[in-house]
C-alpha cells in the first residue's frame, strides 16, 4: 500500500539525540504512519532509550526535526505539547511515580513509615485531575475502570499504597497512568524489565489489546520480546547505522548475532582475586520465619539454610516473596528481629548491628537502583560499596584505589568514572552499581536481577564475572532472575517460592526453571 504524506504520523528528519554534546544517534530519517506500530531494538548504548525520550519530548534533538502529525489542523503541530497527547511508561518513570529521592531504601520494609503514599486509585484520579480540572468525577471512575479491566487490575490493586507494590504491580500502575488519559501514542521504554514469565505473556496480550483498541504504540524491547501486534521495528546498530522492517521481515531474516561478545580481562581478574577469610560455617539459616503485612504472610513458615560458599537461585514470579526474604538478610527488613534467623552464624538481634551485616555483603537489586542518588559521579558510586551506605567514602586507601579501578577496567566501564550516575544510560547504571556490589571482595553476593535491562554481551560478560569472582574467593552467592540463560554456570541450588511458601523440595539441579 502506498503511504501519503497525509497519512503521517510521526517523522524524524535528520535527527541527532545523545546527552549534549555527544551524538549516540545520529542522521535518523524515519517516517511513521498511521496505523504502523513500531519496536525499537539494539544492543545498550545504542540509542535506543534516548530516541523514546526524543519522541515523548523528554529530550531535544541536537540536530534535526521531529514532527508530530496526528493533527485535523496541521498548524497545531506548532503548539503541540507531547505530555498531554503521549504516553510514556519507562523504568525512570518508577523513580518519579513514588518519589523515591526523598525516601530512604529501607522504608518499603517499615509500613508505620508509609501512611502517607498514595493509593493506586489516587495517583490515577491525579493523573486525571492534573490533565483537567474540570474533568467529572463520574468520568474518573469511569476511565480509571475501563483501564483497569483492560490491564487486569484486580480492585485490591487499587485500593492498595503504591509503596507496597510489587515489581509487576507497579509496572500495571505505569501502563495504567498512561493509558488513563486515552493518549494518541503509547511509548513504551523495555515495559518486560522486572517481570516474570506469566507476566510478561500477559503484558504481551495487553499490549495487542492497546493496539487492538486503537492505541499508536512504540516501544523498545529485545528482539525475542516483540508482541505480535506490533508491525514493523527499527534496528539500531551503531551511530548513523539504522535498518527498517516490517515485523514479518525482521521475524524471518537470518538469525545472526547482532551483539558482540564482551569479555572479562582475565589479566586483570587475577588482581581482585582474594580468598575470603572471614570465619563461618552457615551464611544463611532461617528457622520457620514467616512476615506478615497487613494480615497477609508475604513469608510462611521458611526453614532453609545456606552454607558458606553455595551458589543459590532463588526463583519464583512477582510478589512470590522473593525481595522480602531477601531484605531479611540484608538487614533493611525490622521483621528480622521478630523472627529465628542467623546471618554468618550469628543470630540477628544477638548484639550485631546492620552495618556489621552490609559490610559481609555485596548487594544489587532493582529497589536499590530506583532508591540511589542521582547526584553522584559514577567513581563515588562505587566508592560506596566500602561505607555500605548510599555516600562515598572520603578517604580511600591505596589497596581500595587499586581494585576500584580494576574493576572499572574488568567491566569496561572506565569510560564513565567521572560521569554523573543520572546522566549514563540505565543498563550502564546497571553495571556500575556491580562494580559497587563486588568493590569490596564481600564474602556473600545477593545478586537481585543483576542483568535487568542488559544485552546479550552484558549478561554473558555478568555470568562470567560471577563464575569466576564467586568459585576463586569461594564467594556465597545468592541469585535471582526471571529468565534460565542468565543463571551462571557455578550455581546448583534452586529454591522456589510462590505465595511466601517454599515449593518442595529445594532442588540441587535446574530441572524446572519456573522464572
Amino acid at each position: 500500500m502506498e503511504m501519503h504524506g497525509k497519512d503521517l504520523f510521526l517523522s524524524l528528519k535528520g535527527a541527532s539525540i545523545g546527552p549534549f554534546p555527544d551524538e549516540i544517534l545520529s542522521g535518523l530519517h524515519w517516517e511513521v504512519f498511521k496505523n504502523q506500530h513500531w519496536a525499537i531494538t539494539g544492543a545498550n548504548g545504542s540509542g535506543k532509550t534516548l530516541l523514546a525520550e526524543a519522541i515523548v519530548g523528554k529530550r531535544p534533538l541536537l540536530k534535526g526535526k521531529l514532527e508530530y502529525h496526528f493533527f485535523d489542523e496541521p498548524d497545531q503541530a506548532a503548539y503541540f505539547i507531547p505530555d498531554h497527547h503521549i504516553g510514556y511508561v519507562s523504568y525512570s518513570a518508577a523513580y518519579e511515580l513514588a518519589s523515591y529521592a526523598h525516601m530512604f531504601y529501607q522504608q518499603r520494609f517499615n509500613a508505620a513509615y508509609s501512611e502517607d503514599f498514595l493509593l493506586t486509585r489516587d495517583v490515577l484520579k491525579n493523573v486525571l485531575v492534573k490533565s483537567d480540572n474540570t474533568i467529572a468525577q463520574a468520568t474518573i471512575h469511569s476511565r480509571i475502570e475501563t483501564v483497569a479491566d483492560l490491564l487486569g487490575i484486580q480492585k485490591d490493586l487499587l485500593n492498595r499504597k503504591i509503596i507496597k507494590l510489587s515489581n509487576g504491580e507497579t509496572k500495571k500502575l505505569l501502563l495504567a497512568r498512561a493509558l488513563v488519559r486515552q493518549p494518541a501514542l503509547l511509548v513504551l521504554d523495555d515495559p518486560f524489565i522486572g517481570l516474570d514469565k506469566t507476566a510478561r505473556q500477559k503484558l504481551q496480550e495487553v499490549i495487542n489489546n492497546i493496539i487492538k483498541a486503537g492505541t499508536h504504540v512504540m516501544m523498545v524491547a529485545w528482539e525475542n520480546e516483540i508482541p505480535d501486534a506490533i508491525t514493523h521495528v527499527l534496528a539500531l546498530e551503531a551511530a548513523s547505522q539504522h535498518k527498517f522492517y516490517e515485523k514479518s521481515s525482521f521475524d524471518a531474516r537470518p538469525r545472526k548475532k547482532l551483539f558482540n561478545r564482551v569479555s572479562i580481562k582475565k589479566k586483570l581478574l587475577k588482581k581482585v582475586e582474594q580468598k575470603n577469610e572471614e570465619s563461618f560455617q552457615q551464611a544463611v539459616k532461617f528457622v520457620d520465619v514467616t512476615v506478615e503485612y497487613d494480615n497477609i504472610n508475604v513469608l510462611d513458615h521458611i526453614n532453609w539454610t545456606v552454607n558458606r560458599g553455595e551458589k543459590w537461585a532463588l526463583q519464583g514470579g512477582n510478589g512470590s516473596g522473593k525481595s522480602t526474604l531477601l531484605s531479611l538478610i540484608y538487614g533493611d527488613n525490622p521483621q528480622a528481629y521478630a523472627n529465628e534467623i542467623y546471618l554468618f552464624d550469628k543470630r540477628r538481634g544477638s548484639g550485631e548491628s546492620i552495618w556489621q551485616i552490609k559490610n559481609k555483603t555485596g548487594f544489587v537489586s532493582p529497589e536499590m537502583h530506583l532508591y540511589y542518588p542521582r547526584n553522584l559521579t559514577c567513581s563515588q558510586v562505587v566508592q560506596s560499596g566500602f561505607t555500605d551506605t548510599m555516600e562515598p567514602i572520603s578517604k580511600l586507601q591505596p589497596q581500595e584505589s587499586e581494585r576500584m579501578e580494576v574493576l572499572f577496567k574488568m567491566i569496561g566501564i572506565q569510560y564513565l568514572k567521572n560521569c554523573l550516575f543520572s546522566r549514563i544510560a540505565m543498563s550502564e547504571q546497571r553495571l556500575v552499581l556491580l562494580a559497587r556490589a563486588l568493590v569490596k571482595n564481600p564474602p556473600m553476593l545477593i545478586m537481585d536481577e543483576p542483568c535487568q535491562g542488559l544485552d546479550v554481551a552484558h549478561i554473558q560478560l555478568i555470568k562470567q564475572l560471577l563464575e569466576e569472582v564467586c568459585v576463586s574467593n569461594e564467594t556465597t552467592l545468592l541469585y535471582v532472575t526471571h529468565y534460565e540463560a542468565e543463571i551462571p554456570d557455578c550455581v546448583h541450588s534452586f529454591l522456589h517460592l510462590e505465595k511466601g511458601k517454599i515449593i518442595n523440595p529445594v532442588l540441587q539441579n535446574n530441572d524446572v526453571f519456573k522464572g
